[in-house]
């Protein structure tokens, strides 16, 4: 009876040690699968990973990805409930700043969070915390606020996609503000981040400095902008650079360099682009720009 007892015990410390070991794992996969937009499938795993998870902070970080998971299906009653269960309490307040950005309501966030110290949270959360904040305070176009956040949220990566993430905020939360100088050297910030040269993020931003020196009326110089973009044989990638500079030469009076660039576009485009270039051209063809 006591050998029958003393197996039980041995069987029963093997499966909960085994079941240790494959948490790390399992999170991994689970998040692979969050990461690629396949958060139903992603939000059933954390939640059976959230019931077994072996400390506090493991728990914590699998009930986070259940709450995201809930805000993405739009089910913000389910993701309220889950908050609750969250025992590492960083966790549950950046769970809580999703929810109310989620629920287009950045004004509970600044009203809950404003005074609160960000950068004193568990180190992973003070990142995402700070840029939370930040985009709350964007919303309610209070930029000083939002670029405070976002600034700060900067030294806290080294991650070449966070860097980029956040100076992309910080860019754009410039430019609704009216400070398209400022704007510019975030930009240019942007296309100095060597590991993501060629990305669409990186390109984006040659693309908004590129117009903003449009609007400052130095054509040339926002050509110079757009030849940091290299070009692929086909996609949107091919297309868009092509557009911008069209654009460019138009804006400049130059007509017919203008429609040759959207028609270059036009060969390789995505289908979903033709209609907008074809339309372009058309207004070109038969508006009143003068031709240099």
């Amino acid at each position: 009876m006591l050998q029958k007892i003393f197996l039980a015990t041995m069987v029963l410390g093997i499966n909960i040690n085994l079941s240790k070991a494959d948490f790390p794992d399992d999170f991994q996969s689970a998040l692979k699968l969050y990461h690629n937009g396949q958060y139903a499938e992603a939000t059933d795993i954390f939640s059976g990973l959230s019931k077994r998870a072996p400390t506090p902070g493991s728990k914590s970080d699998a009930l986070r990805y259940v709450v995201l998971g809930a805000i993405n299906a739009k089910q913000f009653d389910k993701a309220n409930e889950m908050i609750t269960q969250i025992p590492r309490e960083s966790t549950k307040k950046m769970c809580r700043m999703n929810l109310l950005l989620a629920q287009n309501n950045p004004q509970a966030v600044i009203d809950t969070f404003k005074d609160e110290d960000l950068t004193a949270w568990s180190d992973f959360h003070v990142y995402d915390a700070l840029v939370a904040r930040g985009q709350a305070y964007r919303r309610l176009k209070q930029y000083a606020g939002a670029l405070q956040d976002f600034r700060k949220a900067e030294d806290f990566t080294s991650d070449p996609g966070k860097k980029a993430g956040v100076l992309n905020l910080a860019g754009g939360t410039l430019q609704e503000a009216g400070e398209d100088e400022q704007a510019l050297v975030v930009w240019r910030q942007m296309e100095d981040i060597a590991p993501l040269k060629g990305y669409g993020i990186i390109n984006d931003a040659t693309v908004n400095a590129a117009r903003i020196l449009v609007k400052q009326g130095k054509y040339d110089e926002a050509l110079k902008e757009m030849d940091k973009i290299k070009l692929p044989e086909t996609g949107h990638w091919r297309a868009k650079p092509l557009m911008v500079e069209a654009e460019i030469y138009a804006a400049q009076g130059s007509k017919t360099e203008a429609l040759a660039k959207y028609e270059e576009a036009l060969k390789g485009a995505p289908e979903d682009m033709k209609k907008s270039i074809a339309a372009a051209i058309e207004k070109l063809k038969h508006g009143n720009n003068n031709e240099k």
